[in-house]
């Protein structure tokens, strides 16, 4: 039951490894996955076939039906579970086979489940190296600058890790956001769980930062960080979003870099990009269509010409070029010259 540490080829039993790929130190491309993204919703569109895999299925399992059957639950995350029951479930996701949680399971069961996975990884999930770091953060008190280095700590983090914790933040923010009771659309009175980001800070914090080395007998006494332990969680949840985000003068360090040292890997990311902003445009126009006037054909000889079509159309998307994109203004505005028609 989770003693095994399996590597992350294996996800679906519950003890996979989220730290299994070795990180090398330093390398660019192994960073690619989240330099390439300018915010939070750029995410999982960075995330390629083998990439998808990083989040481990029992995280995303727990996490699915606790949104369809926990959000509203009263004390979520801190009531206790049944050991019958959260044993049988542990037992399910070790059996190495993919487990799904049935809609019938109790909501506290699979919260507690959740826990005990990330409590129990051989590596806590914001990596016990960064433990120091991530506390000295408490001691910034400017607020935009302590979440800054929180930002470029959360960067840190093997590419497996940061999928996680995105994942994780983003339902814990979800959960939060339904803490005080409230009316829907419809007027009904939806009960709140009381789980606000302070009370799911206090749940989560000692299970994902921590540095305490597995099977230790001798556990440091870090009473003294208990509450910058909390502080820090409590933050990540609450600015989940923003963190996750880069700072535009960032990326335009790492793009200047990458031209010199990771020119094909670079060549890739833009690439993939340009395959999303298509995909994007063909998606919004589709959804545009049922708001269009109905086509009414014509005949060849019509004077409604495609010269006219075009014409009504919205100008042509401009893109800068290559050099362009990388002057010292990029990703700030740039100034509006040398533009190409695509």
């Amino acid at each position: 039951m989770f003693e095994n540490e399996c590597f992350l080829g294996d996800i679906t039993g519950s003890c996979e490894s989220i730290i299994g790929r070795e990180r090398i130190v330093g390398s660019v491309p192994g960073l690619l996955d989240a330099l390439s993204c300018s915010s939070a919703a750029d995410i999982p569109g960075a995330i390629n076939d083998d990439e998808s895999v990083l989040v481990p299925n029992i995280l995303c399992e727990c996490i699915r039906h606790l949104e369809q059957h926990g959000l509203h639950t009263f004390g979520i995350f801190r009531v206790s579970a049944s050991k019958k029951r959260l044993r049988q479930l542990r037992e399910d996701f070790d059996s190495g086979k993919e487990t799904t949680i049935d809609d019938s399971q109790c909501p506290h069961d699979v919260a507690n489940l959740l826990k005990e996975y990330l409590r129990e990884l051989p590596d806590p999930l914001l990596c016990r190296d960064l433990y120091h770091a991530f506390i000295q953060t408490q001691r910034i008190r400017n607020r935009r600058l302590q979440l800054e280095a929180l930002q470029h700590l959360v960067q840190l983090l093997p590419a497996a890790n940061r999928y996680t914790l995105y994942a994780l933040l983003s339902f814990l923010a979800r959960v939060a956001e339904n803490a005080n009771d409230r009316k829907n659309a419809l007027g009904k009175e939806l009960v709140g769980n009381k789980m606000d980001s302070n009370n799911l800070a206090t749940v989560f914090a000692p299970n994902i930062l921590h540095c305490i080395k597995p099977g230790s007998k001798d556990v440091p006494d870090r009473s003294e960080d208990r509450i910058d332990v909390i502080n820090v969680v409590r933050t990540l949840i609450a600015h989940c979003k923003n963190i996750f985000a880069l700072p535009a003068d960032l990326v335009d360090e790492i793009y200047l870099h990458m031209t010199d040292s990771y020119p094909e890997a670079l060549e890739q990311i833009l690439t993939k990009k340009d395959a999303v902003a298509a995909a994007d445009e063909s998606v919004d126009e589709l959804d545009s269509e049922p708001n269009s006037a109905p086509w009414t054909p014509t005949h060849p000889t019509s004077e409604v010409s495609t010269e006219y079509a075009f014409d009504i159309k919205s100008e042509p998307k401009k893109t800068y070029s290559r050099e362009e994109f990388l002057h010292e203004t990029a990703a700030t505005g740039g100034p509006n010259v040398g533009m190409r028609v695509r």
